[in-house]
C-alpha cells in the first residue's frame, strides 16, 4: 500500500472517527497493527478517482480567472505594434518616389541605398535577439523597456528619412544611413514586441486572443500608415500648370518637401504614443513562470522552426505577399505622361 492509498483511507475513516489505529511508514508502505484489515484496493481506486477529479475541479474553479487578459489589455498590446507596421507600409510605397522625385537621388544609388538598409535590419535581427535574451529585468520587465526605449530614437530615424538635408551631394549617404537606422531600430522594437506575447498570461488560449488582436491592429496600421501618408502628399505630385498657355509646367510643387515632412511626423508621432499605451495597458510576468528549465540550443531550435510545416506555408505566402505589395511600378507611372 502507497502512502497515497494510506492518506485517502485515512482521510475518510479517521474523519468518521469509527476507528482508531496506529500508523507507521518504512519505504513508502504502510504498516499497520496484526488484526487490522484495510478497505479492498477497489474501493481505494474508486475513492482516489472521486478525490482526484473533484481536486482537478476545485482547480480549474479556481484558476479560471488567473492568466485571464482584460480587453483594455488586448488592446493596448496591439496598438504597441501598429506604427512600426504604418511606418513600414508608408516608406514601402512612397520612399521610392520620394527618392527618385524629391530628393533627387539617382536610381542606381536609390536602390542600392534600400538594399543596404534591408541588409542592416535583417543583421540586426539575431543581434536584437541575443542582446534581449541577456538584459536584466527592470521593474517593468524584460522586454517592455527595449520597446519604450527604442520607440523615441525609431520616430527620429523615421522622420529624418524623409528630410532633405542641406548638402546636396551626401544625400545618398544621408538617405542610406538613415534607411539603415530605421531598420536595424525596426527589429529592435519587433523582435521584444513579438516576444511579449508569451509574457503576458500563461493561457495558451488568450496568448492566441492576444496574437489575433496584434495582428488586427498591425494590419490596421499597415492600411492607415499607407493611406494616411498618401492622403498628405497627394497634391504633391501634380504638376503645375501655366494658366495663359495651359501647358503642364515642369519640377514639382515647392510644397512637396513640407508635405512629406508632415506625413512623416505624424506617423512618427505615433512611436511613443503606442509605445506608452503598451506599457501602461499590459503587465509582463516573471521569466521564470514562463520559460522552462531547459534551454534550447539556437541552431537546435532554428531547425525545428525550419521543419514547421505551418512555418513553411506562412513563411512562403508572407514572402510572395511582400513581393507583390512591394513590386516598383512602371518608371513615370505617376503623374500624366511626356
Amino acid at each position: 500500500w502507497s502512502l497515497l492509498d494510506l492518506a485517502l483511507w485515512t482521510g475518510e475513516e479517521a474523519a468518521s472517527g469509527e476507528i482508531s489505529h496506529y500508523l507507521g511508514a518504512q519505504g513508502g508502505l504502510l504498516a499497520l497493527p496484526p488484526g487490522r484489515g484495510l478497505p479492498s484496493r477497489t474501493w481505494l481506486g474508486t475513492r482516489f478517482g472521486r478525490a482526484l477529479t473533484s481536486s482537478q475541479r476545485n482547480r480549474g474553479t479556481q484558476s479560471s480567472g488567473v492568466g485571464r487578459l482584460g480587453v483594455i489589455s488586448k488592446l493596448c498590446y496591439g496598438i504597441g505594434g501598429a506604427p512600426n507596421q504604418a511606418a513600414s507600409s508608408a516608406s514601402a510605397f512612397y520612399l521610392h518616389l520620394f527618392l527618385l522625385d524629391v530628393a533627387g537621388v539617382p536610381a542606381a544609388q536609390a536602390s542600392a541605398l534600400l538594399f543596404v538598409g534591408k541588409l542592416a535590419g535583417a543583421a540586426a535581427d539575431p543581434v536584437a535577439g541575443f542582446i534581449i535574451s541577456r538584459s536584466p529585468r527592470t521593474h517593468l520587465g524584460r522586454l517592455k523597456p527595449w520597446i519604450l526605449g527604442c520607440s523615441p530614437f525609431l520616430a527620429l530615424a523615421y522622420f529624418f528619412l524623409w528630410f532633405l538635408p542641406p548638402i546636396a551631394h551626401l544625400q545618398a549617404l544621408w538617405y542610406g544611413a538613415s534607411y539603415s537606422l530605421f531598420q536595424a531600430l525596426s527589429t529592435l522594437l519587433q523582435v521584444p514586441y513579438s516576444a511579449l506575447t508569451m509574457f503576458l498570461t500563461q493561457d495558451q488560449q488568450e496568448r492566441d486572443s492576444a496574437t489575433a488582436y496584434r495582428m488586427t491592429m498591425e494590419m490596421a496600421g499597415t492600411l492607415i500608415g499607407a493611406t494616411v501618408h498618401g492622403l498628405i502628399v497627394a497634391g504633391a505630385h501634380e504638376a503645375p500648370r501655366c494658366p495663359e498657355a495651359n501647358v503642364t509646367a515642369p519640377g514639382l510643387s515647392q510644397r512637396t518637401s513640407q508635405l512629406y515632412m508632415i506625413a512623416a511626423g505624424v506617423i512618427a508621432g505615433t512611436f511613443p504614443l503606442c509605445a506608452a499605451l503598451l506599457t501602461l495597458g499590459t503587465r509582463e510576468e516573471d521569466d521564470a513562470s514562463v520559460l522552462g528549465p531547459q534551454s534550447v540550443p539556437f541552431v537546435r531550435g532554428l531547425g525545428h522552426t525550419l521543419r514547421h510545416q505551418p512555418y513553411q506555408r506562412f513563411a512562403a505566402s508572407f514572402l510572395l505577399i511582400s513581393a507583390a505589395v512591394q513590386k516598383p511600378g512602371p518608371a513615370g507611372g505617376v503623374g500624366p505622361a511626356g
